[in-house]
């Protein structure tokens, strides 16, 4: 008989204990049947007590963006992500695209240059990595926290009570 794989470690610790009582090995079992995390809350979002996102860690410039108080950092929305946000606060992503858009067009112009030999073949390994140093480099920014312990402290000034609970649940 085949068994699905989620249940082939429950199948094994039955077969190995047929002649064992239920409750003798159901502790085995609720554990191989525990939900596991399948989010990142708590590592890139933070979620308030009523479920609501509270704060993410802005994947360009690398800092906890609240998206609650006076302090709030605008995201835009983002079908299919754990928060239903993007993980780019909408600032970042505007720096990222012109950015990505100024590269592209530096290396198109490289390829035209490589073409007409106005570029020798020397240069282009040092140029392209120039192009991808600037492609990379991420502006300073004055919003958000650098650290989640001073985020947490903002939250809570703010009469915000964290969600302690960040296991979400696998279905």
């Amino acid at each position: 008989m085949q068994v699905k794989k989620v249940f082939e470690g429950l199948i094994t610790l039955l077969q190995e204990n047929e002649d064992k009582k239920v409750k003798t090995i159901l502790p085995q079992i609720l554990e191989l049947a525990r939900a596991k995390r399948r989010s990142n809350e708590g590592e890139t979002y933070i979620k308030n007590a009523d479920g609501a996102v509270v704060a993410i860690l802005c994947s360009y410039y690398s800092k906890w963006m609240p998206t609650v108080g006076d302090k709030a950092v605008e995201f835009g929305k983002r079908v299919g992500t754990a928060t239903g946000l993007n993980s780019m606060c909408k600032d970042g992503l505007n720096l990222y695209a012109e950015q990505k858009r100024i590269a592209v067009e530096a290396t198109n112009k490289l390829m035209q240059d490589l073409r007409s030999k106005a570029v020798s073949q020397d240069n282009m390994d040092s140029i392209l990595s120039g192009i991808e140093i600037k492609k990379e480099l991420r502006e300073p920014t004055d919003k958000g926290f650098a650290d989640r312990s001073e985020l947490e402290t903002y939250l809570e000034s703010c009469g915000i009570v964290l969600n302690k609970d960040t296991e979400e649940v696998v279905a």
